[in-house]
C-alpha cells in the first residue's frame, strides 16, 4: 500500500474511531506509604450518607471544597491510626454481625434494603468493610486511651451542678434525680469526651511525624 494512502487510512480510522482519555481516579493525598484517591472519597461519603439517612452527594457536590476537604481529612486520619494500628500489633475480636444487622432493619424489607445498597453505589461486601475498618479503629482508638483517662469526684461533681442538673431544668424535668443515681451516665460522657481530647491530640502528633502529601 502507498504510505500517503497508507496515512489517509489510518487517520480516517482515527477519526471513525476516536481514543478516548477517561480518567477514572485520581490520587487525592498520600498518607506515609499510602494513597486516598477520589474513589475511596465518593465510596467513604456514600457510607456516611447511608448511615446518616442522607441522599447520596453527586459528584459536583463532592468537588465543592467545603464539603470534599472534611471527608478528606477523615479518610487521612483513618489512614493515620490504621498505621498505628500496625505498629501496635493491636487486632481486636470485634464482628460486624450486629452493626450489619441494625442497618438491615432500618429497611422494611431484603428488597429495599439492597435498592439502597444500589442507591449508594456500595456492595454488601464494601458495606461490610467499612462497618469494619470504622469499628477496629474505634476499639483500637479506646485500647490506646481509656487507660489514660482520670476522674475525679469534683469532676463528677461539677458536671451534675453546672451541665446536667440545668439542662434537665431546661427541659422542664422537676424532678433531679440525685447524683447517686448518674453518677455512672456523668462518668461515661466525661470519659468519652477526654478520649476525644486525646484523640486529637495523638492525630496531631501523628501529623506531624508521618510524611503527609495533599494534592488539590
Amino acid at each position: 500500500m502507498d504510505r500517503r494512502v497508507k496515512t489517509c487510512f489510518l487517520l480516517l480510522a482515527f477519526s471513525l474511531f476516536p481514543l478516548r482519555a477517561e480518567i477514572i481516579d485520581r490520587i487525592l493525598a498520600v498518607v506515609g506509604d499510602q494513597i486516598v484517591t477520589w474513589s475511596d472519597v465518593v465510596a467513604e461519603a456514600n457510607y456516611q450518607a447511608l448511615l446518616n439517612g442522607q441522599q447520596p452527594p453527586d459528584s459536583a457536590e463532592l468537588e465543592r471544597k467545603e464539603v470534599l476537604r472534611p471527608i478528606l481529612s477523615r479518610l487521612m486520619d483513618q489512614t493515620l491510626l490504621a498505621q498505628a494500628q500496625k505498629a501496635f500489633l493491636f487486632t481486636p475480636s470485634e464482628n460486624e454481625t450486629a452493626r450489619l444487622e441494625e442497618v438491615r432493619k432500618r429497611f422494611p424489607n431484603e428488597q429495599a434494603y439492597h435498592r439502597a445498597l444500589a442507591q449508594y453505589a456500595l456492595t454488601e461486601a464494601a458495606l461490610v468493610s467499612h462497618l469494619e475498618r470504622e469499628t477496629n479503629l474505634m476499639a483500637f482508638v479506646d485500647y490506646r486511651l481509656r487507660p489514660q483517662v482520670q476522674l475525679t469526684p469534683e469532676e463528677i461533681d461539677q458536671y451534675y451542678r453546672e451541665t446536667l442538673v440545668p439542662e434537665l431544668r431546661r427541659q422542664g424535668q422537676r424532678d433531679v434525680p440525685p447524683l447517686s443515681e448518674v453518677r455512672d451516665h456523668i462518668e461515661q460522657i466525661l470519659t468519652q469526651e477526654k478520649i476525644n481530647s486525646l484523640l486529637e491530640e495523638w492525630l496531631q502528633d501523628l501529623r506531624r511525624r508521618t510524611p503527609v502529601k495533599i494534592f488539590e
